[in-house]
């Protein structure tokens, strides 16, 4: 998703759906100019020519996602990802989780949380082993802060603000700054 990446570029693939009354359905992109909540889901009220009209129980929209771009971003909603259900409060759930090939990379505590937590009644875990994918969420690598994600240290310019915070003094030890002081009313025994 666009907040997830630091450019703001997301891709998609354009897939062609047959919808029938009574189908779930999501919106997988918010637009909150359109009321499109990502994730939300609806159920297919009736579809005529190129148009589906949809409903969550409380609003009703007819969207005509082959004429309108921004309409596109509709999906079936009978499976979503453990990510994309957060704070979907579902009844049940089926997580599929692993340590072999590129499943070792995603086992963590995190995302064993994010999997198990998400249904009201019952979740259902498959996975390649249950001892190592286990082991794996026990031994999650520490994981940087959203902070260290979107503004990475950089040695040198943390070295620098060092050095010159290091090397700073009271304004009111240099002319410059005794002449900013007296200018902005600062200065001890003047008054603005």
């Amino acid at each position: 998703p666009r907040e997830a990446s630091a450019e703001g570029v997301t891709l998609y693939r354009q897939e062609k759906i047959t919808v029938s009354q009574g189908d779930r359905m999501r919106f997988s992109k918010s637009d909150p100019e359109r009321g499109y909540v990502a994730n939300s889901i609806w159920e297919v009220q009736s579809v005529s020519g190129d148009s589906v009209t949809l409903s969550d129980g409380k609003l009703t929209r007819t969207l005509t996602p082959k004429a309108e771009q921004a309409q596109q971003h509709i999906d079936l909603a009978y499976a979503i990802t453990a990510h994309g259900a957060q704070g979907a409060s579902e009844p049940y759930a089926i997580a599929l989780e692993g340590v072999a090939g590129g499943r070792e990379q995603m086992a963590s505590f995190e995302s064993a949380y994010v999997a198990l937590s998400r249904m009201k009644q019952h979740v259902q875990v498959y996975t390649d082993s249950r001892e190592g994918w286990i082991k794996a969420i026990k031994h999650s690598p520490e994981k940087a802060t959203a902070h260290d994600i979107l503004e990475p240290r950089n040695d040198r310019a943390v070295k620098t603000a060092d050095l010159l915070f290091g090397r700073a003094r009271p304004l009111d030890e240099t002319a410059a700054g005794r002449a900013a002081l007296q200018q902005s009313g600062l200065a001890q025994g003047s008054s603005p």
